[in-house]
């Protein structure tokens, strides 16, 4: 995706495990302070706090980079739409 580089495959463990202890530690916080603002957007600013946390990470970690905010939330969306669908295919009875 442009905007969004990733140096090495170490690199992209090593920022999945910051994202997921980043999720586990800061997400609750996040999401109870900005209650107000996801209730009036139906949801949709949890996209908004996925996005500054892959940003944060990425300030964190060298060589995992993301250029803007923006580009962190898109990159928040497609990852969720593909957890999503991941989710589906494990539940399905081959």
């Amino acid at each position: 995706m442009p905007g969004v580089s990733i140096d090495t495959v170490w690199t992209m463990i090593i920022a999945l495990i910051l994202f997921a202890i980043v999720n586990a530690v800061l997400k609750p916080i996040l999401i109870v302070l900005t209650i107000p603002i996801n209730f009036i957007t139906l949801g949709l600013f949890t996209f908004v706090i996925n996005g500054a946390l892959l940003f944060f990470v990425s300030y964190i970690l060298s060589g995992f980079e993301i250029d803007t905010i923006l580009t962190g939330i898109i990159f928040a969306l497609i990852f969720s739409f593909v957890k999503g669908f991941m989710h589906t295919l494990e539940d399905v009875k081959w």
